[in-house]
């Protein structure tokens, strides 16, 4: 007993900062539940209300014969299927109205665990052990607890949530292969890329996911041009190609769609009457004052109320944003981040380059 007790009590102090992060988000879904209800709404993908109907629309999903008179498929949905898995196997052991919930409360804590180790395992491996983990760790709190996240759980879409939890993931294991060639490293990055296809669901977001792996990695690779150039290169390709593969599934036929029938989407009627409300609606939030605090254009959506007026959607956090010391914290936030960057790139840190190119394209 003495003996289990030692482990568990090594165990912890060994992993004391992963385990805070988990408990801490665990605690903001425990917050943020309320039991007996479904979490619906917004962009609802409900498949465990069919499980069977959900996986043959899914499997043979390249044509959509339940929209409208029938369409060739634009969005992925086919990609959304590890998840529908994931819940389906979930629901033998956990009650209907949860299956949802506990998805997206999986992606809210993997995310900020992912961005610890991606900074402790990986970009802060020069830096000595207890400044490291101290960093990886505040580093995930902010990607728990910024702003960003907020929206992006405020009204869940699960391909958004999906790219949260695991593009940190990807990005270590696909760095780690980069620096070693480890053919487990790679096998993990295949595996964490299965896990991650349901970000695709709306294909651009995946592509957007491409070219930022790929400028990374390019960049990455003529930063070692020095040092094994043709090494690298291979490396490099062998990432691309295996994210490739895998999304094939989903991927050729929304090429398909893309070139054979993306006049649907120019002349879809609810493209014409929203595209240039959404527009304006991002115009609005692209300058640096809403950019710096993370704000979205969800800051001036509206929402009915009971009461048969609209109302803001997010409202406590207008009112929260109003306080000037949550004003000077965000930009203090975007501050420290300017300045890292630029201490990044004098020290010439690893990967600062890779990842500064990604703050740029973002």
């Amino acid at each position: 007993m003495k003996h289990i007790i030692l482990s568990v009590t090594s165990f912890v102090k060994q992993n004391i900062f992963p385990i805070s992060i988990i408990l801490i988000a665990v605690l903001v879904c425990y917050l943020n539940y309320e039991p007996n209800t479904f979490l619906t709404g917004w962009d609802t993908l409900h498949n465990e209300f069919n499980f069977k109907l959900s996986f043959i629309r899914n499997i043979f999903g390249v044509w959509r014969e339940y929209q409208g008179l029938g369409a060739v498929a634009a969005h992925a949905e086919s990609a959304d299927l590890p998840r529908q898995i994931f819940i389906f196997i979930e629901s033998f052991v956990l009650p209907l109205n949860f299956l949802r919930y506990s998805y997206v409360f999986l992606t809210l804590i993997l995310g900020p665990l992912g961005v610890y180790f991606l900074l402790d395992r990986v970009t802060l491996k020069s830096v000595d052990p207890t400044n490291r983990h101290i960093a990886a760790f505040i580093a995930a709190l902010y990607y728990l607890l910024n702003l960003a996240t907020v929206q992006l759980f405020y009204v869940p879409f699960e391909m958004f949530q999906t790219q949260f939890a695991f593009l940190p993931w990807l990005m270590l294991f696909s760095i780690k292969y980069f620096e070693t060639g480890s053919v487990k490293q790679l096998a993990l990055f295949a595996v964490f890329t299965v896990f991650a296809l349901p970000q695709a669901y709306a294909p651009v977001l995946f592509y957007a996911y491409f070219a930022g792996i790929t400028v990374f990695f390019f960049i990455e690779t003529l930063v070692n041009r020095k040092n094994n150039l043709h090494t690298y290169i291979k490396r490099g390709l062998l990432i691309v190609v295996t994210t490739l593969a895998i999304n094939a599934y989903w991927l050729l036929p929304n090429i398909y769609y893309v070139i054979n029938h993306s006049h649907d989407v120019t002349n879809a009627i609810v493209n014409k009457v929203f595209s240039d409300e959404a527009f304006s609606y991002n115009e609005k939030f692209g300058s640096v004052k809403n950019v710096a605090l993370l704000k979205n254009f969800l800051f001036d959506w509206k929402v009915y109320e009971d009461n048969g007026v609209f109302g803001d959607l997010l409202h406590a956090w207008n009112n929260h944003l109003s306080n000037t010391l949550t004003l000077v914290l965000g930009y203090g936030m975007f501050a420290l981040v300017i300045v890292g960057g630029f201490f990044s790139f004098k020290d010439r840190s690893r990967f600062g380059y890779g990842f500064g190119a990604l703050l740029l394209l973002a």
